[in-house]
């Protein structure tokens, strides 16, 4: 069959226009006039009037359809985040810019990706007057984690009379980011690596004339703003008093994720595994008011730095879900050049396996005071002897069920 069209492309374009461009009943139509077509030699008044009648419609028709084409402008307004497995309603805002009214429209996205599980049935229109507006919403459920750039709009018209299918595709702008889906751990103990090496830092400090939690007040000294004058104080002392604000310190980290995949039958799965896992560990060091200063992959690093900590689960998020399979010698070139001042005490290394690059980081970490845990993360429960007394083992299972227990 595929020697017979490379043969015969002039009629594999022909079949192509006749299944996408005309419809039951242009096809009908079509079909109809063929059967006339002897008629021409024979002059047969009948087939020769029904024939220059067929063709008569077919031209008018087409003339019509292809004058009357539809020209749409499309825009989305829809979440710019949905987590993986979670139903989305995605709304197009539709406008007719031409100065016609149109008639009999379809739409559908076009290439859309397959992990977007789109339900049956494709939105219509009776009829868009001209300069006029209408909203589509096409429900899907996507089951991939990334950063998708939204498909095209095909708009598709069968009128006049339904014999000729024409359509316009619209580019729509903007793009979806699909959260890692992931369980929350079940549990999680860090105080002891904070104790050893955040010191007193976990303490509260006192910073006069800066914004915070009022701590007390105290004797004015010169040099501090006037704006932080304690009047009553000073009406009860009878000298100056300025008042005392407290900043809390809250202990800092870092999340590291081994994405360098192997050529192994299982290394997406756990890659999948790696992200979800850090995604729940986002969740629980934001819950207890730890900052995360950045999360390292082995070939990026997404700066939380100037996140507030209110956002930062989300920024997280967000950055795992554009999370993509690193190079085997991207060997964390970017964590090794970072400046040792935004390095911070605590580094969790979620890792898969342990080679030279995963050593020279750690380190290199070390030699300027980041303490790094690790967690190994496989297809099946880790008995190696790599693992040392204060190594994590999980397997995929425990990531799926949320019985991860870092501790």
């Amino acid at each position: 069959m595929n020697r017979l069209r490379s043969q015969f492309r002039s009629l594999e374009a022909l079949f192509s226009w006749w299944r996408n461009h005309l419809t039951v009943g242009g096809k009908t139509v079509t079909v109809a006039l063929l059967v006339c077509t002897p008629a021409l030699g024979a002059f047969e008044t009948p087939l020769f009037l029904l024939f220059a009648a067929l063709l008569s419609l077919l031209m008018v028709v087409a003339w019509a359809s292809r004058w009357l084409h539809p020209q749409i402008a499309a825009h989305v307004v829809a979440a710019e985040t949905v987590p993986c497995g979670e139903a989305l309603e995605l709304n197009v805002h539709v406008t007719n810019v031409s100065t016609f009214d149109v008639y009999d429209l379809s739409f559908e996205l076009v290439d859309a990706p397959a992990s977007w599980l789109l339900e049956a049935g494709k939105p219509a229109l009776a009829r868009l007057e001209s300069r006029g507006s209408a909203k589509l919403t096409f429900a899907m459920r996507p089951t991939q984690r990334g950063v998708f750039a939204y498909p095209r709009l095909r708009v598709t018209s069968t009128f006049p009379m339904n014999l000729f299918r024409r359509w316009r595709e619209v580019p729509l702008a903007g793009e979806l980011a699909v959260l890692p889906e992931y369980r929350s751990l079940a549990a999680l103990d860090l105080s002891h690596a904070a104790a050893e090496h955040l010191g007193e830092q976990l303490a509260t400090t006192v910073a006069p004339g800066h914004s915070g939690e009022y701590f007390g007040s105290r004797e004015f000294v010169a040099g501090l703003p006037v704006r932080r004058w304690d009047y009553a104080c000073w009406a009860r002392l009878g000298q100056p008093a300025v008042r005392e604000y407290t900043e809390p310190q809250y202990p800092t980290a870092a999340i590291l994720i081994d994405t360098r995949v192997a050529q192994q039958a299982k290394s997406h799965e756990v890659l999948e595994a790696q992200i979800s896992l850090a995604a729940a560990l986002s969740e629980t060091l934001t819950q207890r008011n730890w900052r995360i200063s950045f999360v390292a992959t082995a070939g990026d690093i997404f700066d939380l730095s100037g996140a507030p900590l209110s956002r930062q689960h989300d920024e997280i998020l967000r950055a795992l879900a554009g999370i993509e399979p690193a190079d085997a010698d991207e060997a964390w070139d970017a964590l090794n050049k970072l400046d040792e001042a935004r390095l911070p005490p605590l580094g969790v290394a979620i890792v898969s396996g342990w080679d030279e690059p995963c050593q020279r980081l750690h380190d290199h970490l070390s030699v300027h005071g980041c303490h790094v845990r690790r967690v190994f993360v496989a297809p099946t429960p880790v008995v190696d002897c790599v693992l040392q007394w204060n190594d994590i083992a999980v397997s995929l299972p425990d990531v799926r069920n949320g019985s991860v227990e870092i501790q």
